[in-house]
């Protein structure tokens, strides 16, 4: 026979190369409306997220579409429990426009924090547009966020283009010295769970 699982946005799941399992539910946590658009698991178990805009936390409340949020857990899968801290303040650290909604991360073995943008992004030390990604190296992390920027990975090197806020996908970016018409049409998006139907075949 077989299982069908329909995930939604504040879900997380796991694949192993050939099974689907549930890893995060945020419905059992209250965010009902709230949808993750950037993820990352730490060595330690605990599961950095941002959300497509701001979104409300029991115990944090408001959070921006630029924060991350650090979920420690308790229980995983069916029945996910745990507790939310804050874990990084993009207003803090220059993150304030609408096109500066943290899309995608990762922590590097360092701590170095590597994040792109929804659109185009201007922070201290580093300019650039929803192709890349920058840098971001933590002095002190939580509700009070401090620390520097820098450029990590530029995407016009590769001839990546920018899909600015509020373009259609495959839209041609703006860079300068990059014909748009002779641009490649390429979109840069983290696609891990969203509005992903999983099936699976029981043997």
């Amino acid at each position: 026979g077989q299982r069908q699982m329909c995930i939604r946005d504040r879900v997380i799941v796991a694949y192993s190369g050939t099974d689907f399992q549930l890893l995060f539910d945020g419905s059992d946590l209250g965010l009902d409306t709230e949808d993750i658009n950037a993820f990352s698991l730490l060595d330690d178990g605990s599961i950095l997220m941002s959300f497509t805009s701001s979104a409300t936390i029991v115990s944090l409340g408001e959070v921006d579409d630029s924060d991350i949020v650090r979920f420690v857990p308790v229980g995983l899968g069916d029945q996910t429990m745990g507790v939310f801290e804050h874990y990084f303040d993009g207003s803090d650290v220059g993150l304030s426009t609408g096109n500066e909604d943290i899309d995608s991360l990762e922590v590097l073995s360092d701590g170095t924090i590597l994040v792109s943008t929804k659109g185009t992004f201007d922070v201290p030390g580093a300019v650039g547009f929803a192709e890349d990604l920058i840098a971001f190296s933590p002095t002190q992390l939580g509700a009070t966020t401090t620390g520097t920027w820098s450029l990590h990975f530029d995407g016009s090197d590769v001839e990546l283009s920018d899909v600015a806020s509020g373009e259609e996908p495959g839209h041609r970016g703006g860079h300068p010295g990059v014909d748009p018409d002779e641009a490649p049409v390429v979109e840069v998006r983290l696609v891990s769970y969203t509005h992903l139907r999983a099936h699976e075949t029981d043997s």
